[in-house]
């Protein structure tokens, strides 16, 4: 099911807390954070068809 321009827009405001960061001092990376999903967002993954752990392996890039 295709989603409007609106309904993306909101999914991701939804998803964007838990975009993973790394905060950074002195060119060296201190420690990496990788949000968990809440209950939320696996409704929302169920919605658009994507399995919540196909999601959370996705999320986080190899250093």
């Amino acid at each position: 099911m295709p989603l409007g321009s609106r309904a993306l827009a909101r999914v991701i405001e939804i998803f964007e807390p838990l975009c993973a960061h790394e905060p950074v001092e002195n060119n060296q990376g201190l420690r990496r954070y990788d949000p968990a999903c809440t209950k939320l967002h696996g409704q929302i993954l169920d919605l658009v068809e994507v399995p919540g752990p196909a999601y959370q392996a996705a999320q986080t890039t190899p250093r």
